[in-house]
């Protein structure tokens, strides 16, 4: 376990992303900082600011935003932001930002009013990001629940990451989209096997498999393991 790791855990930090990823991610691309659409109640907000310290976070959700500062304001390399994450993506103007971990976590969690036009904006933030410009890193949460109401299609979003001008694949319950292909290491592999619940119930492990636009994956195939009882299906509100 490397140094950075002990931090994180020495800390008590919990985080939606996986600090062995986010470290070896950051060591083979020269992260920078770490861009967020929705802080939430701001746990990867501040594992940004302790493993980057440059961090810029966006919530929409009127009732979560102001709760973020008690948690947050104590960085001041963090900087929050209130409102759309599309325009503040655009705003932001990714093409022109140093190379950074973007993680996209933004959707509906069943606290605060239900946006309008589905769950999450995943799609139209793609779209404001526009690409990996051959420097940024692309993380997408929760895939386990694309498909449900309100919620794109895995297919919906494969197309999407095509058009990132870079690679994708899956690593538990996240896509990865990076400038070129790149293996994790065993160890972060393993640990996000243990995640990934599908809206039908069942549970997908896949290798380090490198996506492609137009062509099939190029190692290891996924699996995917039988539907759970309904006692063990995740409830997407719980989520953020």
């Amino acid at each position: 376990m490397s140094a950075d790791v002990h931090v994180f855990h020495d800390n008590n930090l919990s985080t939606g992303i996986n600090p062995r990823m986010a470290i070896q991610l950051r060591q083979q691309y020269g992260l920078k900082q770490l861009v967020e659409t929705g802080t939430c109640y701001g746990p990867t907000a501040e594992f940004g600011a302790l493993l980057f310290g440059e961090v810029f976070t966006c919530e929409l959700c009127p009732d979560l935003f102001p709760g973020t500062g008690d948690r947050l304001d104590k960085y001041p390399t963090v900087h929050r932001f209130y409102g759309d994450s599309v325009q503040w993506l655009l705003d932001l103007d990714m093409k022109h930002q140093p190379p950074s971990l973007v993680w996209l976590d933004a959707h509906w969690t069943a606290v605060g009013p239900r946006p309008e036009g589905g769950d999450t904006p995943i799609l139209q933030e793609l779209e404001a990001i526009g690409g990996c410009h051959g420097k940024h890193v692309i993380l997408i949460d929760d895939i386990r629940i694309f498909g449900n109401p309100q919620w794109p299609t895995i297919a919906d979003l494969e197309t999407a990451a095509d058009h990132m001008n870079g690679y994708f694949q899956y690593i538990g319950d996240v896509m990865v989209i990076t400038p070129d292909p790149f293996a994790f290491s065993e160890s972060t592999r393993l640990i996000e096997f243990s995640s990934g619940a599908f809206p039908d119930g069942s549970f997908q492990s896949v290798a380090s498999a490198f996506y492609r636009p137009g062509s099939p994956t190029s190692t290891a195939a996924a699996t995917r393991f039988p539907i759970l009882p309904p006692r063990f299906r995740s409830s997407m509100a719980s989520y953020c």
